[in-house]
């Protein structure tokens, strides 16, 4: 999948270099339908949407050449802090486990 996120996060800081693009080009593939489910869940719509999943992208390529040892939970509880939900981290990273156990059965 490549929507304007996508290419959006890799323009912006994610690494440049042949041999660790698929690898980014991979996360983005998985992990951006998560993002923008949580966005839908949360209301988010338009440019609120797109700056609040950019914001999250930017954030992880700030880390790399690191990630998080569970990328998902911590993109999803990232960006539910990013839009002010920070105090309801552990309801975020709850929805990123059902939302990662449903997109991985096809649900």
């Amino acid at each position: 999948m490549q929507t304007g996120l996508a290419s959006s996060a890799t323009r912006s800081g994610a690494p440049r270099n042949e041999a660790s693009a698929p690898s980014w080009e991979a996360i983005v593939e998985h992990q951006l339908p998560l993002l923008l489910d949580l966005a839908d869940r949360l209301c988010l719509a338009g440019r609120s949407r797109d700056e609040a999943i950019e914001l999250t992208w930017l954030q992880l390529a700030q880390r790399l050449p690191a990630l998080p040892d569970d990328v998902t939970t911590w993109l999803l509880s990232t960006m539910a802090t990013n839009v002010g939900l920070g105090g309801r981290v552990d309801t975020i990273v709850e929805l990123s486990r059902r939302l990662a156990a449903s997109s991985s059965t096809g649900a």
